[in-house]
């Protein structure tokens, strides 16, 4: 879906946000605390606005014992400067994390798209 700036800057913020979660591994990713974080806020915002079933965007819930993963794929079209279709997925891993970096976390979300490197 065609995008304006406010969603190259929404990525490109949640980007810089990808941090290591354990000192021991390699998950990667912005550590979700509570439900209503600022992270979640704006992928909710993002969904809303650009996401496109008709256009081939996809939505994949996976359900485990301890938890869920939300995938979300979506296609961004970079009409303002190169016209070039950007490819993004957001991953949200919600099961509860004890002893990272960050405490107790309620979950993980990771950004995969070039906007978000």
């Amino acid at each position: 879906m065609s995008v304006y700036k406010e969603a190259f800057r929404t990525m490109e913020e949640l980007g810089r946000q990808q941090t290591q979660i354990f000192d021991d591994a390699c998950d990667y990713g912005i550590p979700i605390t509570k439900e209503n974080d600022k992270p979640i806020q704006l992928v909710k915002q993002l969904i809303d606005q650009y996401f496109n079933p008709e256009g081939g965007d996809t939505r994949t819930i996976t359900q485990f014992n301890l938890g869920v993963t939300i995938t979300i794929r979506m296609t961004f079209i970079d009409e303002w400067n190169t016209g070039k279709e950007i490819p993004c997925t957001i991953t949200y891993t919600r099961q509860p994390l004890k002893r990272t970096r960050f405490g107790t976390l309620k979950g993980i979300l990771e950004i995969d798209c070039e906007w978000a490197r």
